[in-house]
């Protein structure tokens, strides 16, 4: 009978496989003593936060100290990690590898086979800052300055925050690249970007779907030049008559809007939004606890590289139907 969860012991020795080396390269010798505990333990230690395995620091802490095996696996057999040693390795000694984990984890799964990457999904999603913006400092300054107000598109609330902007496949519901920004940050600019970045883990990208914020003539004529066809509805108005390619481009699009293919290929681009639920809901997205644009891009890759380690871990003990279930994992 198939497996129906995933152990935690599973997915702490397929990260050391998969991703070890990505991590060992923060431990080369330089100046000054070299550090106590390795990276991959560290960097664990963060993702069993978000994965929800502990709910603070302090409490991750006990959990190791309580179990033997868990300290073995992260190579804290002798000694555990205070507090401020595991905040020291995300904001200053690892900052800089956390795309590059990402990114590698991407390249995993896309050698694995579980993301596709045939049907792209680009959209973007309000998350809360760690800030009220109506308390303000003695500068006169909210907390955290870089968040901005925005309007939540589907409930029409505002919100103080950033935006997660993620280009996803439609069939594995994975993200493969992203970018955070201020709230306020229009969405349209950000897909020719977006797609340059998927473009590099070598996937097919035959059809790249999004909401009508995206209808731009440049958007329409980005995804031809990555050889997909964009299903993007227009707004509903009247268009001027096509001048240029990009303009022909967006007004006749190779999938005719309103044909069958089309209406199958759009009701796809719902697949994004269980991507951001389940972000928001299981691995910590909405949980936000520090400041600033550099550390809240931090905390979403953290974020999100927990939901790819966990789909990951779960393709390489051949239990494809939990690669999306992130309630399944155990201690």
């Amino acid at each position: 009978m198939e497996r129906q969860v995933i152990l935690l012991e599973d997915l702490i020795d397929v990260f050391a496989e998969e991703l070890g080396s990505v991590l060992r390269a923060v431990d080369q010798p330089g100046p000054g003593r070299p550090p106590v505990y390795a990276a991959e333990g560290m960097f664990l230690c963060w993702l069993l936060l978000y994965l929800g395995i502990a709910d603070s620091q302090r409490r991750l802490i006990q959990l190791l100290a309580q179990h033997s095996e868990w300290r073995k696996r992260l190579g804290f057999a002798e000694q555990i990690p205070d507090q401020s040693t595991i905040s020291w390795f995300k904001n200053h000694r690892a900052s800089h590898v956390f795309q590059q984990v990402f990114d590698e984890i991407v390249h995993r799964l896309v050698e694995a086979g579980v993301i596709r990457g045939e049907h792209l999904v680009v959209d973007a999603s309000l998350f809360h800052a760690y800030s009220n913006p109506r308390k303000k400092d003695e500068s006169g300054e909210p907390s955290d300055s870089d968040a901005t107000w925005a309007k939540e598109t589907s409930t029409g609330q505002w919100v103080y925050g950033y935006k997660l902007h993620i280009v996803s496949c439609a069939d594995s519901e994975l993200p493969i690249a992203i970018t955070v920004t201020t709230g306020k940050r229009n969405d349209s600019p950000l897909f020719p970007p977006l797609l340059e970045k998927a473009s590099q883990f070598h996937i097919p990208m035959r059809i790249v779907g999004a909401d009508g914020n995206y209808h731009s003539a440049e958007n329409h004529l980005e995804a031809h030049r990555f050889g997909a066809c964009p299903v993007i509805p227009l707004p509903d108005r009247r268009h001027r008559k096509p001048t240029t390619l990009a303009q022909r481009l967006r007004l006749h699009p190779v999938i005719k809007r309103g044909s069958e293919l089309y209406q199958r290929l759009k009701r796809k681009r719902q697949s994004i939004e269980r991507v951001f639920s389940r972000l928001k809901s299981h691995f910590s997205l909405d949980s936000l606890r520090v400041r600033g644009l550099a550390r809240v891009k931090q905390h979403a890759l953290l974020s999100l590289t927990s939901m790819l380690v966990y789909a990951l871990t779960a393709a390489k003990h051949g239990i494809q139907n939990l690669v999306r279930s992130p309630t399944r994992l155990t201690a």
